[in-house]
Order: C-alpha cells, then sequence, then structure tokens
C-alpha cells in the first residue's frame, strides 16, 4: 500500500511538471496572439495532462458539515426605521447629485437594514479542507505574499507604464470638478462612468496632497488592485482550504495581467476585486447556508455596480448559486428559503446601490448608454451579421 502511494505520488508530481511546461510553452507565442499547430498541441496536451493528474491524485473529499439553522425574519424596528430613511435617501438624491440631505439618510439606511437581518447566532468558522496548515503559517505565507504582491505594484511605477491615454485626461478633468464643489452620482463624460473611481481619487488627492497627475491615476488603481490579493485568498480558500488560498494568492501576486492592469491607471480592478468577493460569497453561501453570507453578497454586489461596467453581469450568478443550492441534499425540506434568500440579497445590493439605482430610473440614457456603445451598434455599426463578429470577439478573447 506504501509503495503504491509512493507511485502515485512521483507520477503526480511528473504529470503535474511536464502539463505545466507545455502550458509555459503554448503560453510564449500566444502572448503574441498567436496560436501555431505546436503550440496548440502543447496546449491541448498540457491540459490533458492536468486533467489525469486529478485521477492519479484526487483531491481530499470535500467537507459537508450540516448547514447552519435557517435564521428568522429581522427585526422589525430596524427595518421600519430603514425603510423610512431610504426614502429620505431617494428623495435626496433627486438630479444625480450626492447631498448632504441624501448621503446621510443613506448611510443610515444600509446600517439599519444589515442591523434588522443580522444573525442572531453565530457559527464557528470551518474550512472546506479535510487536513488544514496551522493557522500560524498560513498567517506568514499570506502577509509575505501580500507584502510581495504591494511591492510589484507600486515597484517602478512612476516609469512603467509611461504615457497616459485620453481615458487619463478626461478622468483628470472629473477630479477637477470635484476640487470644484460637484459632487455628481454618475459621471457622463467619456460615455458615462461609475462613480467610485474618482471619489476615491479625491479622497487621496485631499487626504495626502498628491496632484492631479498620470502618476497619481496609477497609485490610486495599484492601491485599489492590492485589494484583490485578500479577496482571492478569501476566494480560493472557500474552495479548497488554505492551502489552496494561499497557491491562488501566489499565482496572483505575479500575475501579468493583474500587474499590469491595476497599474495602468484605468479602473479595471474596480470590476475585479468585488467579483472574487462575491464570488467567495455565495460559495460560502452554498456551504454554510448562512445569513451573513447571504448579506455579503449583496452587499459586494452593491459596491461592485459603483466601479465599472463589466461587473453588471455579475448580480447574473446569483441564480446560477441558488439553482445549485437547490441541487444540495442538505437542503431538503428548507430549498423554498432559497427564494427568500435570493430576495435578500437583491434588497441589500439595491440598498447599497440605491442613489446610483435613482440615477438609473432617472437617466437610464446616460447610465446605459456606455453598455450599448459596446453591445450594439449605437456608436459604430456592427454590420449584417453581429453573431459573427461576436463569436469573432470571443475567439480573439481566448486568444489574449
Amino acid at each position: 500500500m506504501r509503495t503504491e502511494r509512493a507511485f502515485g505520488s512521483r507520477a503526480a508530481v511528473a504529470l503535474g511538471a511536464v502539463g505545466l511546461a507545455l502550458l509555459i510553452a503554448a503560453g510564449i507565442p500566444m502572448r503574441h496572439q498567436s496560436l501555431p499547430l505546436w503550440a496548440g498541441a502543447a496546449l491541448v496536451v498540457g491540459c490533458g495532462l492536468w486533467i489525469l493528474l486529478g485521477f492519479v491524485s484526487p483531491p481530499s473529499a470535500d467537507r459537508m458539515d450540516a448547514l447552519d439553522a435557517v435564521e428568522r425574519g429581522p427585526r422589525l424596528l430596524p427595518l421600519a426605521l430603514s425603510v423610512v430613511a431610504g426614502a429620505l435617501a431617494w428623495r435626496g438624491t433627486a438630479g444625480g447629485v450626492f447631498r448632504t440631505v441624501g448621503v446621510v439618510p443613506w448611510i443610515a439606511c444600509v446600517v439599519l437594514w444589515l442591523w434588522a437581518w443580522r444573525p442572531r447566532a453565530s457559527s464557528p468558522p470551518s474550512s472546506p479542507a479535510a487536513d488544514p496548515l496551522p493557522r500560524r503559517t498560513v498567517t506568514i505565507l499570506f502577509l509575505g505574499l501580500t507584502a510581495l504582491g504591494v511591492g510589484l505594484l507600486f515597484y517602478d511605477l512612476a516609469g512603467t507604464p509611461s504615457n497616459p491615454t485620453s481615458d487619463h485626461a478626461e478622468t483628470l478633468d472629473d477630479i477637477v470638478d470635484l476640487l470644484k464643489g460637484e459632487r455628481p452620482i454618475f459621471f457622463p463624460r467619456n460615455t458615462g462612468r461609475e462613480p467610485l473611481k474618482f471619489y476615491w481619487l479625491l479622497f487621496l488627492v485631499r487626504a495626502f496632497g498628491l496632484p492631479l497627475h498620470f502618476q497619481t491615476l496609477k497609485i490610486a488603481t495599484a492601491a485599489f488592485g492590492a485589494l484583490l490579493i485578500p479577496a482571492v485568498f478569501l476566494l480560493a480558500r472557500e474552495l479548497r482550504g488554505d492551502g489552496f488560498g494561499l497557491c491562488a494568492t501566489a499565482l496572483l501576486v505575479i500575475s501579468r495581467w493583474h500587474l499590469s492592469m491595476a497599474r495602468m491607471g484605468l479602473r479595471v480592478t474596480h470590476a475585479a476585486y468585488p467579483t472574487a468577493f462575491v464570488l467567495w460569497a455565495l460559495l460560502r453561501y452554498l456551504r454554510r447556508g448562512d445569513r451573513w453570507s447571504v448579506l455579503w453578497a449583496g452587499i459586494g454586489i452593491g459596491v461592485g455596480l459603483y466601479g465599472y461596467i463589466p461587473f453588471r453581469v455579475v448580480p447574473l450568478l446569483v441564480p446560477l448559486a441558488l439553482g445549485i443550492a437547490a441541487l444540495d441534499f442538505r437542503r431538503k425540506g428548507r430549498r423554498l428559503a432559497l427564494l427568500g434568500d435570493g430576495l435578500l440579497i437583491a434588497a441589500t445590493a439595491a440598498v447599497v446601490f440605491l442613489p446610483l439605482l435613482h440615477y438609473m430610473t432617472e437617466r437610464g440614457d446616460l447610465f446605459w448608454y456606455r453598455a450599448a456603445t459596446r453591445a450594439a451598434d449605437t456608436e459604430a455599426r456592427t454590420g449584417p451579421e453581429p453573431m459573427i463578429v461576436f463569436a469573432d470577439n470571443v475567439r480573439r478573447m481566448l486568444l489574449a
């Protein structure tokens, strides 16, 4: 038996090493949008070896602990106060402008809403891994990877990238407007943009005296990109435990995609971080079925909608997660509660999203204009066969 295990371990290492070498080789021409025959073969064989690895050395079984107990309804007093505060916030955010009469009741609405739905009993934390690593080891390794990731995000940031684009100039124009005292909920310049990036930049300029410069834009997005590190760790940890979380974190901090996107001074990272956070919350909900995961998913969706337009597809993950949860044998007799949890996720997201939701109802033409220019022929005609164009775009995306 021991000999068989040793052979299986050596075979797993060999398969993993050869598969990884083939995938790295295939990635060299793919970086230049090219896929010659040899690279395609290396890609297929490399992926095949990693699939085979799952049979040669299968992972340990998932922990299928009992679901958390079904929570009771909300606390009625804070719920009623939250509704009142929400109505005041809706009225105070009319006209697409942040005002004190709108922001204060909106914050109160969010706090009261979370208080009303807060779980009455806390369950002990659990891990999906059957063999968790020592907590001290995990903490030290995670902090070391985070330090490496932050260092790479800010290394030679003044020199790389070196040239701004017209999008950076448009952003600086919006910051000038904010410094003059304007407080828009949505920024219609440059086909329309969500507000999180601009108020984050305003905070950095006001709090640290940073100049209106291309370098400041890069600092802002690099700092926000650092938030993706713990989010990816939590997401991967929820899948396979601490070891898997650390491996995913290590891959992220040296990822060319992550580093280039976070350092370029544009708001791409404003979609990546909340997406990872929402996925973590939904996976946590699938495993535990707890109220906190429901609230965290709603908060993540609400915050993410203030960031970058591609995030608008993330709410579609909620019905997908609920559909998967309905297949869980542990939910026998409580599947109707899934509908309530889905509604609570949507309502929590709406409470957090309330000012921008109000703007969307007032100026839907501006709110959806940027999406229309990307998905339809609002800005440029797609030609007589739009599905062919779409399929070609997907092909090019896969080559990226």
